[in-house]
């Protein structure tokens, strides 16, 4: 005679809490998801991090490892738009630095040079809003001297204050998402009327915006990777450590070479600069000069000797871009000339 045995079903979450044993952040997360997607989400783990560039990998436009005087509103390490009102400060891009857990990452350190009523800081924006209804969780290393200093979310209005004790701590807040905002960053502010004092600092690092109420261990992308994500948003044909600006002279004579093509007596134009890939939406293009030519205009080799281009414009789309000279100056129909010169293109949001 064939007997039949039965077990009844058990949640797994369950019996795992009845242990009680650590799970790890990792399974905290697990324990705490509240749909099997999300737990699939998490085991499948995949790109995490919705913020690009969070241990400051990439800065295409320069290198700031020696402090640097900081705008307010400007981009300098890719993504992460700085940000100072009433006081003067510097950046520097330190590397390679070791946090408590042991990792290691690039940092960003604002620093106040001249006091002030007022706040420094960088933020990032979200091309995309993120989903109305859903709870997400933003976390980073973060050290600094004043316990104004916060991890902001969603506008700011999420906080979560360091200590000020000058030590590294990690940060982190949750929240659920009702519209409120797209930018999430780091800031230093003046409370109470109290004018922040030199020396003030804010350094982060390691800064996370992903999907859920725990902040899981951070992501880290490769080089290239991450490389590319910043280049949908600016991208440039700088040589490594160069940091041009309208106006000044890059010497090298092999800067830039490419050929170009005199279509007519009065017009010539570029071949199609590609971009490393697909900007975001259509960048402004902007021409530095080289040499001894003309701050703001590219070169061109006319046989013997190198001269500025004449009444340059640039057609652009998100894919490419030329340089169209709108004036002969010497060039012959039909021949092919060099044209030397640095660009940037800038699809920041």
């Amino acid at each position: 005679m064939a007997v039949k045995f039965t077990k009844p079903e058990i949640n797994v979450r369950e019996k795992l809490v009845e242990l009680d044993k650590p799970s790890g952040i990792a399974g905290e997360a697990m324990l705490r998801a509240e749909t099997p997607q999300e737990q699939f989400n998490l085991i499948g783990a995949g790109r995490r991090n919705l913020l690009i560039n969070g241990e400051n990998k990439i800065s295409q436009r320069g290198d700031y490892t020696s402090a640097t005087a900081v705008s307010d509103g400007v981009y300098y390490v890719d993504r992460w738009k700085a940000y100072e009102n009433g006081v003067t400060a510097t950046l520097t891009h330190k590397q390679n630095q070791t946090l408590p857990d042991g990792s290691v990452s690039h940092t960003q350190r604002y620093d106040v040079t001249v006091a002030g009523t007022g706040y420094i800081g960088a933020q990032q924006i979200l091309e995309e809003a993120l989903t109305v209804g859903r709870y997400y969780t933003i976390s980073a290393w973060v050290k600094s001297d004043d316990s104004n200093m916060n991890l902001f979310a969603s506008g700011g209005h999420q906080r979560s204050f360091h200590s000020g004790s000058g030590e590294w701590e990690k940060l982190s807040i949750t929240w659920l998402e009702s519209g409120q905002g797209n930018s999430y960053g780091l800031i230093n502010y003046t409370s109470g009327g109290n004018p922040m004092v030199v020396g003030n600092f804010v350094e982060f690092t390691q800064v996370q915006l992903e999907l859920g109420k725990v902040a899981t261990p951070f992501e880290h992308r490769s080089y290239g990777e991450e490389l590319t994500l910043c280049q949908r948003y600016y991208q440039n044909n700088f040589p490594v450590g160069v940091t041009p600006a309208n106006g000044q002279s890059i010497t090298s004579a092999d800067n830039g070479v490419i050929g170009w093509t005199a279509f007519s007596t009065s017009t010539a134009r570029t071949p199609y600069i590609y971009f490393c890939t697909p900007m975001r939406a259509t960048p402004t293009v902007t021409l530095y000069s080289v040499g001894s030519d003309s701050a703001g205009k590219w070169g061109r080799y006319n046989f013997s000797a190198w001269t500025s281009i004449v009444s340059p414009s640039i057609d652009v789309n998100n894919v490419h871009f030329n340089v169209r000279e709108n004036a002969s100056s010497g060039m012959t129909a039909g021949y092919t000339y060099l044209m030397r010169g640095m660009w940037a293109a800038d699809a920041e949001l």
